[in-house]
């Protein structure tokens, strides 16, 4: 059975280039009657990727479902009494990760587990450096301090001792008590490859003018990273302007045509069979390309505090023909922009439409 492999952080599920990876978790309902219970064959691969133990998910589940666990060491067999959704089950492992794993600075799941004296947990992140701790009224911290400051063998405790604070008097401090720290590994989850946003970004910038050599490389990484058609157009817009960041609407305006070749159906209708009973099928899936591009457009600038330069943007696009007057027409604001940045981008939009309109 094949399982399909997912972000590590539930904020990153539709970033087809976040690089942390895990095994959705699956579910098996078993028995009927008051002896259904939910079985999770792959409890293994789910915690060895994110490098926590199984014993402190199952307290997790327990605690959160107020039901029963159960560990049958015969069969190997981890479960929890009732009928539980695939789609309940994985809500329960991204709370678990949010909580226990990911930093709470930079959100990598690279973090290293400290216990200190007091069986406090302090999660430090190898990517940023920092330190979060976690909080203790989390009824699952106890039991992970536990786990971490019983490991033996191969992952041994070492010592840090965290630094030393002064009173606002300047009186000498008293040495914090020592932490015990258990290395974990990278999670095993990790994608190695190169983001293939930067290799064409790379290839943009060293040879600006080869469409045909764009066009090939795209078709390539969308292959070689199984990209999805609204994920293809992303790809190639940021692409663009990790060219160039400075001059992002130049280099927007000089590869349009790359833009173009990937969010109208022209650009992927070598599979598309373009007979009168696929013309439904065709345009709908030209408008989700058309609204991929233009929510990229605008997740972009909203994020760089440049919502003036959206219009730009789409009028760029449009008048190179990447962009159809019926889409940008059919624009709405992402849910995802703050409402404030959301009305003040329909105002700055209102012009553009206006003369697309008398057009």
């Amino acid at each position: 059975m094949s399982v399909p492999m997912i972000a590590m952080d539930p904020q990153k599920v539709d970033d087809q280039f976040y690089r942390y990876k895990m095994p959705a978790i699956i579910t098996k309902v078993e028995g009927n009657g008051n002896g259904i219970k939910t079985v999770f064959p792959n409890i293994h691969e789910v915690c060895n990727t994110i490098n926590r133990p199984e014993s402190v998910m199952m307290k997790f589940f327990q605690f959160e479902l107020g039901t029963q666990k159960t560990v049958s060491t015969k069969d190997d067999k981890f479960i929890v009494t009732g009928s539980r959704t695939q789609e309940t089950m994985q809500e329960k492992v991204y709370s678990f990760i949010t909580k226990f794993v990911l930093c709470k600075h930079c959100r990598n799941p690279e973090t290293v587990v400290l216990v200190d004296a007091k069986d406090r947990v302090t999660l430090k992140c190898s990517a940023c450096g920092k330190s979060s701790q976690v909080s203790s009224t989390e009824r699952c911290t106890g039991l992970l301090a536990t786990h971490y400051k019983n490991l033996k063998g191969p992952q041994k405790a070492a010592t840090e001792r965290p630094e030393q604070a002064t009173t606002a008097t300047d009186a000498p401090a008293t040495a914090a008590p020592e932490a015990t720290r258990t290395v974990v590994e990278k999670p095993s989850g990790v994608d190695e490859r190169e983001n293939p946003a930067v290799i064409l970004s790379r290839e943009l910038a060293n040879d600006p003018a080869n469409l045909d050599s764009h066009v090939r490389l795209v078709y390539e990484l969308r292959s070689q990273y199984n990209l999805n058609d609204k994920t293809t157009v992303r790809l190639v817009l940021l692409s663009i302007i990790e060219a160039n960041q400075s001059k992002f609407l130049s280099c927007v305006h000089a590869h349009a045509k790359l833009l173009g070749r990937f969010a109208l159906l022209k650009g992927l209708s070598n599979d598309v069979a373009v007979e009168e009973t696929a013309v439904a099928e065709a345009k709908k899936r030209e408008k989700t390309l058309q609204e991929a591009l233009i929510t990229e457009c605008e997740r972009y600038t909203v994020s760089q505090n440049m919502a003036a330069k959206f219009p730009i943007m789409l009028k760029l696009l449009f008048d190179e023909g990447a962009l159809l007057q019926q889409s940008i027409e059919d624009w709405t604001p992402s849910s995802k922009t703050p409402k404030p940045v959301a009305e003040e981008i329909v105002k700055l939009m209102k012009p553009f439409l206006d003369w697309l309109a008398v057009e």
